[in-house]
């Protein structure tokens, strides 16, 4: 298997089926699973008597969080950019694999005692934001949302997020970022936020890396 190709070439007013495009997703998923071939080498990266140059089929660069424990606004549903971003410059088409750790706190580990846990839990008898007080994240590349977890709730003090997504690129610079958005329920309002609960709750990003693997096409 070498260069995977578009199957469809959808057009407007075509009659769509699902398989249509799960045909052309199968295409980026089989690439994604390697077996690549002399199509997809730059020219001259393979010399008699030398080895192929590392980065020839991969390059993969990693950011880290550039802030110690990043705090969040609770007054705010809006997306929230975790402070970690991943900038990348493509020399032809590619296969962007990007994967991320995050590491949620709702309260600063010197509150872990505090009155509002046991345990690393909500207390029992703060029933409301067990119910309501939610959270979420996205991952992007240059703002096109590639990966989603959650919803999480309030009910556990620190919460460890994985995801992982891909989206082909062309050539040029790229970014892949990551949001976080406190929220609440149905049950909490529309105007409800984390920090009209009362509670004193601090919650902030105290882990995040970004891995991003350049597959070259």
């Amino acid at each position: 298997m070498a260069w995977r190709y578009i199957q469809r070439d959808l057009q407007a007013g075509d009659i769509l089926d699902p398989e249509d495009w799960n045909e052309n997703v199968r295409e980026y998923l089989e690439e994604i699973n390697g077996a690549l071939d002399r199509d997809n080498l730059p020219t001259a990266s393979v010399v008699v008597g030398n080895e192929v140059d590392s980065t020839v089929f991969n390059e993969i660069s990693a950011s880290f969080l550039s802030e110690i424990n990043q705090p969040l606004d609770v007054d705010t549903q809006a997306h929230q950019k975790i402070k970690t971003s991943n900038n990348v410059t493509s020399s032809s088409d590619e296969l962007l694999i990007c994967e991320t750790s995050i590491q949620f706190d709702t309260a600063a580990a010197a509150a872990y005692g505090g009155a509002n846990y046991e345990d690393g839990y909500v207390d029992a008898d703060q029933g409301t934001l067990r119910d309501w007080l939610q959270y979420d994240f996205i991952m992007t590349v240059d703002g096109f949302e590639i990966a989603y977890a959650g919803p999480f709730t309030a009910f556990h003090k620190r919460q460890c997020i994985y995801m992982c997504g891909a989206l082909p690129v062309e050539a040029g610079s790229h970014v892949v970022e990551c949001s976080v958005r406190l929220y609440v329920d149905k049950d909490g309002g529309d105007t409800v936020t984390w920090y009209s609960s009362n509670q004193g709750f601090s919650p902030q990003i105290t882990e995040a890396i970004i891995l991003v693997n350049r597959r070259k096409r």
